[in-house]
């Protein structure tokens, strides 16, 4: 028993020495405590300016890194891409030289593995687009490989060209090719016969939005009316050269059979290589613009 209210009197004086310790300890730093209490309650006007500080800081650090990354890009210098201390601006300063002053060694020195297989693609892209074999294509793995793909289907001829590639790309090429199609007829509802719904929306909306041409000479329905030719025949003067030709290859009046005036027809000239603007054979460039102004004006 004595031992037992030896150990009930230790675990009260040291339960009273714990109360004073506390006591002692939140008397000295209440006003510290406190202080950092309210410190962390701030108004919302205060909240709205410190944020205000925050995003200013960031946009300095934006405009200073984008200035180093001019300054780079001005030099050419693959070198300076590490100043800029971010390893994704470091990354990001490399994809640029690359791409900017096709560099395609700058791509080895990106950190980032994803980003250096999307420079690499890059450059396979625009190797692949400058060939004449789409199946090159197919082995990008970046967003580069339906826009390589789409620029081949774009060239074929014939839809038939599609039947090269494996099911899932020959139904993008075969959309591709419908809705080239559609708008170059101007007709939006042969959009419904593409498959993918993405696609034919771009379909729809893009044939939509074309400016009508009727007569389908390369020239707007509105665009003839402010040049004065009409929108209902190719040929508005009947002279044997289209409106489009003559108002941006020739350079003659469109709305008149011979438009200098000697007795033979712009087209019959332009045919025979005789000037359709003056004497002489049928010049070029700027010769033939300054030739023709002279009779546009009468």
């Amino acid at each position: 028993m004595p031992n037992k209210k030896i150990h009930l009197a230790i675990a009260g004086l040291l339960a009273i020495s714990l109360v004073l310790g506390a006591f002692y300890f939140f008397s000295h730093n209440s006003d510290k405590l406190l202080g950092n209490i309210k410190q962390t309650k701030l108004s919302p006007e205060e909240q709205r300016k410190q944020a205000e500080l925050v995003q200013a800081e960031t946009v300095k650090k934006q405009n200073e890194d984008y200035v180093k990354l001019r300054q780079i890009e001005a030099e050419k210098k693959a070198e300076g891409c590490k100043a800029l201390g971010n390893n994704d601006l470091i990354d990001d300063c490399y994809y640029k030289l690359a791409n900017e002053f096709q560099r395609e060694e700058d791509c080895d020195r990106i950190s980032s593995s994803s980003v250096k297989i999307r420079c690499h693609d890059l450059f396979a892209y625009i190797k692949a687009q400058q060939g004449v074999d789409p199946q090159k294509c197919l082995a990008l793995v970046n967003e580069f490989k339906d826009p390589c793909l789409d620029g081949f289907f774009l060239s074929f001829v014939t839809s038939d060209k599609c039947d090269q590639f494996e099911p899932a790309i020959r139904t993008r090429c075969m959309n591709i090719f419908k809705s080239r199609e559609a708008y170059s007829k101007g007709d939006s509802t042969l959009c419904s016969s593409v498959s993918d719904k993405t696609l034919r929306a771009n379909c729809q909306s893009q044939t939509a939005a074309k400016p009508k041409d009727t007569d389908g000479d390369g020239i707007s329905d509105s665009q003839e009316r402010a040049y004065g030719t009409t929108p209902f025949d190719k040929d508005t003067d009947q002279d044997g050269l289209s409106d489009y030709e003559e108002i941006f290859t020739y350079h003659t009046n469109a709305r008149k059979l011979d438009t200098d005036g000697d007795g033979h027809s712009d087209g019959d000239e332009v045919k025979n290589s005789f000037n359709p603007c003056g004497n002489g054979k049928l010049p070029t460039g700027q010769d033939l613009v300054d030739g023709c102004r002279k009779y546009l004006k009468r």
